[in-house]
């Protein structure tokens, strides 16, 4: 699904079917929309990140109609073809080339960092850990700690138990940090407990043992993790968002 959304990105950069205006307007001259912009859902349709994204999403479902796939069209269920038009809009926004000039390498992940870089790309951060963590995973480049955006949402099956949830995230390939997983049922209480009492604008330093799942050895292991945390106010309806770098010392390692 990557390989694929990475081509239908590679083939509008090539001049498919719009003009310069249009690719102008919708990938170039754009404004800093909101920081904490869902990588897939869109808060308000007022400008900036969010808007981008869904003009991207749909350019994907246009140009996915005249793409040529490898062999048959895939046979993906509706949820599957809409992660693919996320994808493709994520390349979009951010390309590999873009991503690349930005990050590369053994790369160490600061907050402040990832905002001079959401700046520079005028993407949220969100959708920047999100094309970091495809990219770790590609193997183009290799994260030395990971970090992550949290949010407060209602779990995504339900739609109950509105509650500090990891709402993007990237990181060491072998371990796997679920989205829409609650802090608190991930290990991350004292996490949790800043999200919910912590000062604004303020960095504090957290310890939290986590639960995660291995995905070398196939199995949910304890791991103890050093984060790095500041808060926000989100410009929608005065919601409080969380950035934090983390880094993980697996327990066969200390």
């Amino acid at each position: 699904m990557r390989k694929l959304a990475s081509a239908l990105e590679a083939k509008l950069r090539r001049g498919f079917g719009f003009s310069d205006d249009l690719k102008a307007a919708v990938i170039l001259n754009h404004q800093q929309g909101s920081l904490f912009g869902r990588p897939s859902t869109i808060y308000n349709f007022t400008g900036g990140s969010e808007t981008r994204f869904a003009l991207a999403h749909e350019m994907a479902h246009v140009l996915s109609s005249y793409f040529e796939y490898p062999g048959n069209q895939p046979q993906w269920s509706d949820k599957d073809w809409a992660r693919f038009f996320d994808e493709c809009a994520s390349h979009l926004l951010l390309s590999d080339e873009i991503l690349s000039h930005l990050f590369n390498g053994e790369v160490s992940l600061s907050i402040n960092g990832l905002l001079s870089a959401t700046k520079q790309a005028k993407v949220s951060v969100s959708l920047l850990l999100t094309r970091l963590d495809m990219a770790a995973q590609e193997g183009a480049l290799h994260l030395r700690n990971g970090a992550l955006v949290v949010l407060t949402s209602l779990s995504a099956r339900g739609r109950r138990d509105y509650s500090p949830r990891v709402q993007s995230r990237c990181g060491n390939v072998q371990w796997y940090v679920p989205l829409n997983k609650r802090l608190k049922t991930l290990g991350a209480s004292n996490l949790e407990s800043f999200f919910i009492s912590g000062q604004v604008d303020h960095d504090v330093d957290i310890s939290d043992r986590l639960l995660l799942w291995n995905r070398k050895k196939h199995k949910t292991e304890s791991v103890d993790a050093e984060f790095h945390a500041r808060m926000f106010e989100t410009s929608t309806a005065s919601k409080r968002a969380l950035i934090a770098t983390m880094l993980l010392h697996p327990n066969d390692q200390l």
